[in-house]
C-alpha cells in the first residue's frame, strides 16, 4: 500500500502520476491532431484534384499548427517510451563505472539542451504573441499559440529528463532503455 512507502518514494510516485496524466493529455491530443491532419490533407487533396477547389489555408494550418502540435506534444511520450535513437557503439565497450559516468553526463547534457530549447521556444512564443504575429497566408491567423504548444511539449519532455536523472544509476532512465533504438 501507498502508506507503507517511505516519504521520498510517495512523493516520486505522486510526481510520476501527475506527469503521466499530463503526458496522456498531450499524447491523446497529438493522436487527435494526427487524425485531423489526415482528414484535412485528404479533403484538401480531393478538393484540389477532383474539383479544382482546394481548402484555403489547409496547407498553412497543417504546417504551422497541426504538425507543431503533433511533434512537440508527443515528445515526452517518445522520450519515455525509448523512441529516440542512441549511438552506443563506444559506450557499450566501456567498463561499468565509466559507462555510468558517461550516462550521467549524457543525461545532464540532454537536460541542458532541452532546457535551452524550452527557453528559446518560450521566448519565441512571447515575441509572436506580444507582436501579434500573423501567418502570411490568404487566411491570416496568429502564430503565437503554435509556439506555446512547442514550448509546453518541450517543457514536459524536459521535466521527464530531469525526473530520470536519479534513474541513470539503475539503468531505468528512458534514455538508457535497452529496447530503445540504438546504433
Amino acid at each position: 500500500p501507498l502508506r507503507d512507502l517511505p516519504q521520498r518514494e510517495k512523493r516520486e510516485l505522486k510526481m510520476q502520476t501527475v506527469l503521466n496524466r499530463i503526458e496522456a493529455v498531450f499524447t491523446w491530443t497529438a493522436v487527435g491532431v494526427t487524425a485531423i491532419t489526415m482528414v484535412l490533407s485528404t479533403a484538401d487533396a480531393l478538393g484540389r484534384y477532383l474539383f479544382t477547389r482546394p481548402i484555403t489555408g489547409a496547407f498553412e494550418i497543417t504546417t504551422d499548427y497541426l504538425l507543431v502540435a503533433l511533434v512537440f506534444l508527443a515528445a515526452s511520450y517518445s522520450y519515455r517510451t525509448g523512441c529516440f535513437v542512441r549511438v552506443t557503439i563506444i559506450v557499450d565497450k566501456l567498463p561499468d563505472r565509466l559507462r555510468l559516468v558517461v550516462n550521467y553526463i549524457a543525461q545532464c547534457v540532454s537536460v541542458l539542451v532541452a532546457a535551452g530549447l524550452v527557453a528559446a521556444a518560450t521566448m519565441q512564443a512571447h515575441r509572436t504573441i506580444a507582436g501579434g504575429t500573423l501567418s502570411n497566408s490568404l487566411l491570416p491567423y496568429p502564430l503565437g499559440p503554435a509556439h506555446v504548444l512547442a514550448a509546453l511539449g518541450l517543457f514536459m519532455m524536459t521535466v521527464r529528463l530531469i525526473a530520470d536523472v536519479p534513474r541513470v544509476k539503475t539503468g531505468e532512465s528512458a534514455m538508457l532503455r535497452e529496447d530503445s533504438q540504438s546504433i
